[in-house]
């Protein structure tokens, strides 16, 4: 096992209803070495809806407003993004 796989098991995997940071995850998801982008879907006045992808595969969903960012779904866990990489 590589430091970047070992990096990789220690985060915690984001459930739909968790508050968090959008810049702040992606940031620790870099510092685990990922590869990570996000792309706002939508985004208004009130807040934004952004598609988070980890390693060219949508990892999740994230709602934000003024006051808070919150998971809305997970589409592909970590786990199974450091499966398909261990495959690769």
């Amino acid at each position: 096992m590589t430091t970047d796989d070992t990096a990789k098991d220690e985060m915690d995997e984001v459930q739909p209803g968790d508050y968090l940071d959008i810049d702040e995850y992606v940031v620790e998801l870099r510092e685990h070495g990922y590869e990570v982008s996000y792309e706002n879907l939508w985004s208004g006045t009130t807040g934004f809806f952004a598609e988070v992808t980890v390693n060219d595969t949508t990892h999740c969903y994230i709602e934000g407003s003024g006051s808070a960012h919150m998971v809305k779904d997970v589409e592909t866990p970590l786990s199974v993004i450091n499966q398909a990489g261990q495959a690769q």
